[in-house]
């Protein structure tokens, strides 16, 4: 008979019945001897070392209260003395008070957190040292850690807390060989579940929206534990198993709406780059997005027949956004067409690159006058329009330059710095009129204006990013639609630094 698990040994918290029952059963068909824990169920927990025992595995009972330090410390010197190693530890005994939590008190919050969370640190510690050639820890969440259950709160809270315990176990017990991941189960009808006075109710809720039909077993929870200890699973580690038939996907509430669909944005520098990548992440999302372009209309055509062929709504237009006439101009079209502008994301910049001492006068006039004097004058052109409807969104491109010192950026950096003192002014200015304005402050990201740097930096600029890679012009997209959407609409006078930990060293 095929024994995966053969060899290894096994304990089990909370294993005298239900859910850690069925693991331990699990665990010794398939060839582990077990260590079974129990707090109250004496007979429960000896009548399941028999089964295990018949399987021609070895078994041990031992009482502990695994969220004590010093029955913890007995319950490990009891399992030396039964078993040589140990490869496996599943925490899954569980406790709480069952009540809202307005009604509760320091004890229960004290016993929720040490019987839930702090156990599974304290046997991490005695059983890491033990699991020489690594091994496995297995902890049992639930649906609380997610969802708000009547009578659970101060219960979820510590399964949310477990789970944040377990990513850091993981991060640190990685490199010795040791995998630390959740198994997050749905409504399980066990022993347990008998405590909830929505017992009924709950069962019911739970058969009605998960996909996959009946109501969990504890066998069903058995096998996702079971997966996690084999080794096949050797490379998932720090993770959250949900075994819930599907409730998660079907039992929570949908995403909250951008609430841009249908609005009218202005872009500027939209034909290539971090621009383009903005064009298409507003457009996607069901607005009617007009940019601005100055030079290259080869490729402002290409972005505009792309994202018809996609049954995008784009426009382009050539605007010198130098020109505070043509700004203006440019900004009444929009107004004409779609009698709006509910988004303004002013995007357009230039580099000239040099030492302060080699710099031509053109070279810092060209970037203030583009980087600077240009978002004033579209600024100015779209803000008499969104303070008479009351309602709009400025998002300002800025730049990691304008906080972190860079070489040959003196006109870059003060043209970026002055980009983000006028997003904090201009939202003191226009928040009483509901209109937000924010700043995103890209890194080094991967585009055609930032080639040149990256060619002449080479890794040294690598090396002061803490992700260790360029960032990508649809990550920089993405964080404009965040800032632009009704999900930052408390968010205002805010600089968004997406710089993959880009550092001043």
């Amino acid at each position: 008979m095929h024994a995966p698990l053969a060899g290894k040994v096994a304990l089990v918290s909370g294993g005298a019945r239900g859910i850690g029952r069925a693991t331990a059963l699990k665990l010794a068909a398939a060839g582990a001897d077990v260590a079974i824990n129990y707090y109250n169920s004496h007979e429960d927990a000896e009548a399941l070392a028999g089964e295990v025992r018949a399987m021609g595995r070895q078994a041990a009972t031992i009482q502990c209260s695994v969220g004590d330090p010093d029955s913890v410390d007995e319950l490990f010197a009891a399992f030396d003395a039964s078993f040589a190693r140990l490869d496996i530890v599943v925490s899954n005994a569980a406790s709480g008070v069952l009540k809202p939590a307005m009604e509760m008190k320091l004890k229960h919050w004290r016993w929720c957190m040490e019987i839930n969370a702090f156990a599974l640190a304290l046997l991490a510690q005695h059983a890491a040292p033990r699991m020489k050639d690594g091994g496995r820890i297995v902890a049992m969440s639930s649906l609380g850690a997610y969802r708000a259950i009547p009578n659970y709160g101060f219960v979820g809270a510590s399964k949310a807390a477990l789970e944040s315990l377990v990513r850091s176990l993981a991060q640190e017990l990685g490199p010795r060989g040791i995998r630390v991941n959740t198994v997050n189960a749905g409504v399980v009808d066990t022993d347990a579940l008998g405590y909830f006075p929505n017992r009924e109710a709950l069962l019911a809720e739970y058969a009605a929206r998960t996909p996959a039909g009946p109501v969990l077993t504890p066998a069903d929870v058995a096998n996702a534990i079971y997966l996690l200890c084999l080794p096949e699973a050797a490379m998932i580690n720090g993770t959250t198993l949900f075994v819930d038939g599907g409730f998660a996907i079907s039992g929570m509430s949908a995403p909250a709406p951008s609430g841009l669909a249908g609005k009218t944005a202005i872009v500027t520098g939209g034909s290539r780059g971090i621009g383009r990548a903005i064009v298409e992440r507003l457009a996607a999302d069901g607005m009617d997005v007009t940019f601005f372009y100055v030079g290259n209309e080869a490729a402002a055509n290409e972005v505009v027949a792309a994202a018809r062929a996609a049954g995008l709504a784009v426009t382009a237009d050539r605007v010198d956004i130098r020109d505070p006439a043509a700004c203006v101009d440019a900004v009444e079209r929009v107004i004409e067409r779609r009698g709006r502008v509910d988004v303004l994301v002013n995007n357009a910049g230039v580099i000239r690159d040099n030492l302060l001492v080699a710099l031509e006068p053109d070279d810092v006039r060209t970037v203030l006058e583009t980087n600077v004097t240009g978002l004033f004058n579209v600024t100015r052109a779209v803000a008499p329009h969104m303070t008479s409807r009351r309602s709009g969104r400025i998002v300002n491109l800025s730049s990691v330059s304008a906080t972190r010192g860079g070489r040959g950026q003196t006109n870059y950096a003060a043209s970026k710095g002055a980009i983000e003192a006028f997003t904090r002014a201009l939202a003191v200015e226009l928040g009483p009129r509901h209109i937000r304005v924010n700043a995103v402050a890209p890194g080094v990201i991967d585009t055609e204006m930032s080639k040149d740097v990256r060619e002449l930096a080479g890794d040294d600029v690598l090396k002061r990013i803490v992700l260790r890679r360029y960032g990508r012009p649809e990550e920089i997209a993405n964080a404009v639609w965040f800032l632009a959407s009704d999900l930052a609409a408390y968010v205002t006078g805010a600089v968004l630094h997406v710089d993959g930990g880009f550092k001043m060293e």
